[in-house]
C-alpha cells in the first residue's frame, strides 16, 4: 500500500531521523538495501536474498549463502552444540522481586489478547477487532469476586506501589484465586502503570509479568 498524501514509510522517517542525529550506516535507499544490510551482520540469514522471498517457495532460515536451500526444520538429526547434543543445567530459584502481602495481596498479572497488537494503534482501527474486545478489563477469579462483593462488569480500582488504575472487572474461574490478569492494549487501562520497574540481572527486562496489587470496589454493575 502506497502511503497516503505527504506521509512516508516508516523506514524513511527514520532514515530521515538519522541524517538529522548524525549517524553514520543509514545511506539506505530502500527496504531492500536495510535489509541487505541485516543480511551482512547476521549469518544465519545471509542467503536469504529479496529475489528469493519473491519465488512461490518458502526459504527457511537458518540460510548461510544464496545456494543453500535454507532449513524448513532446526535441530533435525543433531542440536547445533559443539558435541550435537541438547545441554540440561539447573538453576537456582529466584523469587520475584515483589510479592504480594497484606497491604497489596494481589498477584497482578500482563498479557495479550487474539483480537489486539500492543497499544492498538492499528488492530484498534479495525472495526471487527474493536468490536470484539472494544474496551480494557480485568480478570477476577470468582472466589474473589465473591469476597470482595465484585460483580461481573463492576468498575474497579487497582493500585500498586507505582500507581492506580480504574478498569472494568470480568469475573471468571481462568484466573487463580489471588492472581488478576490484564492486557496492556488500552490507554484508558494502563496495566503499565502499576507493573513493576525492577530489572532481571542478567537479561535487564523489567519484571513486566508480576507485581502487587490491591482491589476496590468504586460502583455497582455498569
Amino acid at each position: 500500500m502506497e502511503p497516503p498524501g505527504d506521509a512516508k514509510e516508516d523506514w524513511q522517517i527514520f532514515v530521515d531521523l538519522a541524517h538529522k542525529l548524525g549517524l553514520q550506516g543509514f545511506d539506505f535507499n530502500s527496504p531492500e538495501d536495510i535489509w541487505n544490510d541485516v543480511r551482512r551482520v547476521t549469518p544465519s540469514m545471509s542467503g536469504i536474498s529479496y529475489a528469493r522471498m519473491e519465488k512461490p517457495e518458502s526459504v527457511h532460515w537458518p540460510c548461510p549463502s544464496e545456494d543453500h536451500p535454507g532449513t524448513p526444520i532446526l535441530h533435525r538429526e543433531k542440536f547445533a552444540s559443539a558435541d550435537g547434543l541438547g545441554h540440561f543445567f539447573g538453576l537456582e530459584h529466584r523469587p520475584p522481586a515483589e510479592v504480594a502481602d497484606t497491604e497489596y495481596p494481589f498477584t497482578l498479572m500482563t498479557g495479550r489478547l487474539l483480537f489486539h497488537y500492543h497499544t492498538r494503534t492499528q488492530t484498534g482501527r479495525a472495526e471487527l477487532l474493536h468490536h470484539e474486545v472494544p474496551a480494557g478489563y480485568v480478570q477476577i477469579n470468582s472466589e474473589d469476586a465473591a469476597r470482595l462483593k465484585i460483580q461481573n462488569g463492576e468498575k474497579i480500582k487497582l493500585t500498586s506501589r507505582r500507581g492506580e488504575v480504574e478498569t472494568i472487572a470480568k469475573v471468571t474461574d481462568e484466573v487463580a484465586p489471588g492472581v488478576l490478569m490484564m492486557t496492556m492494549h488500552f490507554g484508558d487501562a494502563a496495566a503499565n502503570m502499576l507493573t513493576n520497574t525492577a530489572l532481571d540481572p542478567l537479561s535487564k527486562m523489567p519484571e513486566l509479568k508480576h507485581s502487587a496489587v490491591k482491589v476496590e470496589k468504586i460502583t455497582g454493575v455498569q
